[in-house]
């Protein structure tokens, strides 16, 4: 009997009613749909694991499709016909990311998913939510969602967006990772290593890490972060490797905004709109920038740039080395 219990199981829906009314008294808006419940015995540690596949998360007239959940149900409890939810381990089917962030939030008001409630436009998610509760039936702290985005889209301010997006993640209670992110941003192919927030009573802590070469940059997005008077950049080639953190408050204000960029321009275009025959009386419109390395810190409203490489602005190359500090407005 043990060695069949263990291996092959049971089917039954007797405890169909006990996780249907646990589900209910997480969210009474939330109805589930179950099928036969398959055990397996797991003798040494004296419970039967418990799953279940097809079931149905059904909340205001949308129905979650859900690949499996599965619990654990001690052999006492189910002798004595006594089995409370200790845990629950819900696996998704690919769904609409919007729909299924709508969903977990009913059961955690976790600030990182409103972010990406408000922000995300489209895509399918896959996730892993482990839930354990308390001997009260609450969630307890340790509330833990892993899962992957793909395809997704976020739409910004001025007609500006981010699509393609794929990422794979993982959510707690107080900090979340999103590791591998992938997506364009206006037709560049950009790519982030990681992005970490910490969350306490006050704010959120965000911090991340971005390391890519040859980005290409053109002059239409060059202009919508640059604009130096009298140089019109046509073209930019650079290797990129960034660290970046900020602070989000209640409020979704940035504050303590810091970066740590080096950056190895291997070759900018600019068009020279100054009158500088005096000084270069064979200046070029064109000016060339080769083989740049650039120091780049922003910290406390205070910009810094430091770096030297090749510049032709006559026939020939020549050497340019060049420091610039911004402190507030000077």
């Amino acid at each position: 009997l043990i060695i069949y219990l263990s291996t092959v199981g049971i089917e039954t829906n007797r405890f169909n009613k006990q996780i249907t009314n646990k589900i209910n008294d997480l969210n009474k808006d939330i109805e589930i749909e179950l099928k036969d419940i398959k055990l397996k015995l797991a003798p040494f540690k004296l419970h039967f694991n418990a799953k279940t596949l097809g079931a149905k998360l059904k909340s205001q007239n949308k129905i979650i499709e859900l690949e499996s959940i599965k619990t654990q149900i001690f052999l006492m409890a189910f002798l004595n016909e006594q089995f409370s939810l200790k845990n629950l381990e819900i696996s998704t089917k690919p769904l609409q990311v919007k729909q299924l962030i709508s969903f977990i939030r009913k059961f955690n008001k976790n600030t990182e998913l409103l972010i990406l409630e408000n922000f995300i436009r489209s895509g399918y998610l896959i996730a892993d939510l482990n839930i354990e509760f308390d001997q009260n039936g609450k969630i307890k702290e340790n509330f833990n969602i892993k899962g992957f985005l793909k395809n997704g889209q976020i739409k910004l301010l001025k007609d500006n967006k981010i699509e393609k997006i794929n990422f794979i993640f993982e959510i707690g209670k107080n900090s979340s990772e999103i590791d591998e992110i992938n997506f364009v941003y206006n037709g560049l192919n950009l790519f982030f290593e990681k992005i970490t927030t910490k969350k306490n009573k006050e704010d959120i802590l965000l911090s991340g890490k971005f390391n890519q070469k040859n980005i290409l940059i053109d002059k239409e997005n060059i202009q919508k972060f640059i604009n130096i008077k009298n140089f019109d950049i046509e073209k930019i080639n650079l290797n990129l490797n960034n660290s970046f953190s900020f602070k989000l408050d209640k409020k979704y204000k940035i504050n303590d905004f810091e970066t740590n960029s080096k950056i190895n321009l291997n070759k900018a275009e600019i068009i020279n709109n100054l009158d500088l025959k005096n000084f270069f009386p064979e200046i070029k419109k064109i000016i060339y920038l080769k083989d740049h390395l650039i120091n780049l810190n922003y910290k406390d409203n205070e910009l810094k740039i430091e770096g030297d490489g090749k510049i032709l602005l006559q026939n020939n190359e020549d050497k340019i080395k060049y420091s610039i500090k911004k402190i507030g407005k000077k």
